[in-house]
């Protein structure tokens, strides 16, 4: 039999595991209350060590991009992935590693003073990652495309390039913030450093560089949307 004084011993050891428990459910319990998960990368692309070529560039960058948001609802929670402000420097430093001079452009259509030989306008093509959880592994994986539209001086669309990043990071842990940010940067650092090798290798980047003028991309035409005909009553 056991005393009085034994049995109080054993409920409160029982009330303390229990209260122990809940702490450590708590992280996650805040985590659903908050909304998900907050990505916020930094572009963290090391100085490129390649040369620069003898252009004049401007650059273009539209609210959209600057403020871009990737959202997903996946496995009951939200993703939010701030991809605006580490853009904006990777397309920043990318455009400065490329040419001799980059100044920024506010309107496409009308470059301004002094002039320049291209103007490149980046965005963000797509967004794309992977869990541990989605594909029964222990890497978190993302791929980062971007389209760089570049321009001549007069606002015409002369080419559009399309370059990719892939970033992949071990997980681990309760938290699914710190490796899917550290591969999205990983993505953000390969990104640059195929805009750096494939951008000086475009066509109209060559006739640029031998002093001829590229032609515009010719836009195709939107088809008319035809609507059905009504049945009559």
């Amino acid at each position: 039999m056991l005393s009085a004084y034994e049995k109080e011993v054993i409920v409160k050891l029982k009330m303390s595991c229990l209260a122990a428990r809940c702490l450590l459910g708590l992280p996650l319990l805040l985590l659903a209350a908050c909304g998900g998960m907050q990505i916020r990368p930094v572009d963290r692309m090391p100085v490129p060590l390649v040369e620069k070529l003898p252009l004049s560039a401007g650059l273009h960058m539209d609210a959209e991009f600057r403020n871009y948001v990737y959202k997903e609802t996946r496995w009951n929670s939200d993703w939010i992935v701030a991809l605006g402000a580490p853009s904006v420097s990777h397309a920043t430093r990318v455009a400065a590693a490329s040419c001799r001079s980059v100044r920024e452009v506010k309107d496409l259509k009308a470059p301004g003073l002094p002039a320049v030989d291209l103007v490149l306008s980046p965005h963000v093509e797509e967004f794309a990652f992977v869990t541990p959880r989605d594909a029964g592994g222990t890497t978190y994986q993302v791929t980062l495309r971007y389209r760089m539209n570049v321009f001549d001086r007069q606002g015409q669309l002369i080419d559009s390039l399309l370059y990719t990043g892939y970033g992949a990071v071990a997980g681990g842990g309760i938290s699914t913030e710190a490796p899917l940010t550290l591969a999205t940067e990983a993505a953000l650092r390969d990104a640059g450093a195929k805009f750096l090798t494939e951008f000086p290798q475009q066509p109209v980047v060559q006739q640029l560089l031998r002093g001829e003028t590229p032609a515009a991309v010719p836009v195709v035409p939107l088809l008319p949307v035809v609507e059905p005909p009504k049945e009559t009553p």
